[in-house]
């Protein structure tokens, strides 16, 4: 949802999209949807964090961040298929 917000804008607690989101979070699809994030997503952002050791950003500014992060996915993602090529 924040990623069509600029980072100046920020949401209030009654706003219609946040709570359509909360409703349809409270669904049993929609609980059954977000927790496969646990499996899809968590494991990478911890992976990132502890092993790669990725707790800060080295660089400012959005652009440079962007960069530094899609190297961090890009190198965990080259090291997956690497893996799995070999285990084969």
């Amino acid at each position: 949802m924040r990623g069509n917000l600029s980072a100046d804008e920020l949401l209030p607690a009654r706003d219609p999209r946040l709570l359509a989101m909360r409703h349809k979070l409270r669904t049993p699809t929609g609980r059954k949807q977000y927790n496969r994030r646990q499996g899809l997503v968590e494991p990478v952002f911890g992976t990132l964090k502890e092993h790669r050791g990725l707790r800060q950003f080295q660089r400012r500014e959005l652009a440079k961040v962007a960069v530094e992060f899609t190297l961090a996915a890009l190198s965990y993602n080259l090291v997956r298929l690497y893996r799995l090529r070999n285990t084969r």
